[in-house]
């Protein structure tokens, strides 16, 4: 057993999973995320399906066999591609021999939930609504504000494409202390931007000119629509120039559809409203198109590379 205190900032999916690991090996995990509990909302969003492999599993498994058992249950199994090519009959295009091969679609959202959940069983203190503002490297302190409570963008809270931000009276800044720091809140880490400034490290990040809308769409079409029932086993693919839409099924029976898209030009989520919406619709459909037009959340995509340096 290890007296030594681990601070994770970040209770993504790899805050805490790392989180569980951790503290089944005797390490005192504290979990800093910045965000609100996503337990306490709406769990549509910006966030896409995802599919978990056996490599994965695997993985997952060497942490606790039970864990990956239980992470099986809120999957749906997935056989194969179904690639929709504009006027051609679905192309299948199995993942392995035959149905005894396959991957295993997963709500992120969900299973962002079933690991926190994890974590905390494991042991480990989970701190929402707590904002690094900076790290001292010398004395092992992480610099953290509390109080400031804001949904995750990917999510929904307080209503759709709101992002529900409030700064607590009660909040105050806290200095914690750590004997092993992991960084793993996303994209724009605070951890790693601490590293920069301090000389460890140097990136850059680029966003790039892509977008994408999460829509969720019935298993089976309305009574008189022209749309084709999807195959619950298959991750669905309309590839179209710039641009596409794919689904992957939900244990509710329904798919979490992903639509990316460029975010300026002649076909964009800046012209899908004016110029550009004759053309979608005769792309995708009338359904596919009120889905875009009504949801207001929208996901931003980014380069980002980490430079070497040595210290």
């Amino acid at each position: 057993m290890s007296n030594k205190n681990v601070v994770i900032i970040g209770a993504g999916l790899v805050g805490a999973l790392l989180g569980v690991s951790l503290q089944q090996r005797g390490f005192n995990v504290s979990i800093y995320e910045r965000y609100v509990d996503i337990r306490s909302i709406p769990s549509l969003g910006r966030s896409i399906n995802l599919v978990l492999t056996s490599r994965g599993l695997r993985s997952i498994a060497k942490i606790s066999r039970q864990l990956a058992e239980d992470m099986l249950k809120l999957s749906v199994k997935v056989v194969g591609r179904g690639l929709h090519v504009d006027g051609q009959a679905m192309q299948f295009q199995r993942y392995g021999k035959d149905d005894s091969e396959f991957n295993n679609s997963i709500s992120r959202f969900d299973l962002n939930v079933f690991l926190i959940n994890a974590a905390e069983k494991a042991g480990a203190k989970i701190h929402f609504n707590s904002k690094v503002t900076g790290v001292d490297f010398d004395k092992k302190q992480v610099l953290i504000q509390t109080g400031s409570l804001e949904s995750k963008p990917q999510m929904i809270g307080g209503g759709v494409g709101e992002k529900t931000k409030q700064t607590s009276s009660s909040g105050s800044r806290q200095k914690i202390k750590y004997d092993y720091l992991f960084g793993v809140d996303g994209g724009g880490s605070a951890v790693r931007y601490a590293m920069r400034d301090a000389g460890f490290t140097e990136f850059y990040e680029e966003f790039i000119n892509s977008g994408y809308k999460e829509m969720i769409f019935p298993q089976y079409p309305a009574k008189g629509s022209n749309a084709v029932p999807q195959d619950p086993k298959l991750l669905h693919i309309w590839p179209r120039h710039e641009h596409f839409l794919m689904t992957l099924a939900d244990l509710a029976g329904t798919f979490t559809g992903t639509f990316y898209l460029p975010m300026t030009g002649p076909e964009s989520f800046e012209t899908i409203k004016t110029e550009a919406q004759a053309r979608f619709r005769s792309l995708f459909g009338s359904i596919v198109l009120s889905c875009l037009l009504h949801c207001d959340l929208l996901g931003a995509c980014f380069f980002h590379k980490i430079l070497p340096r040595h210290v």
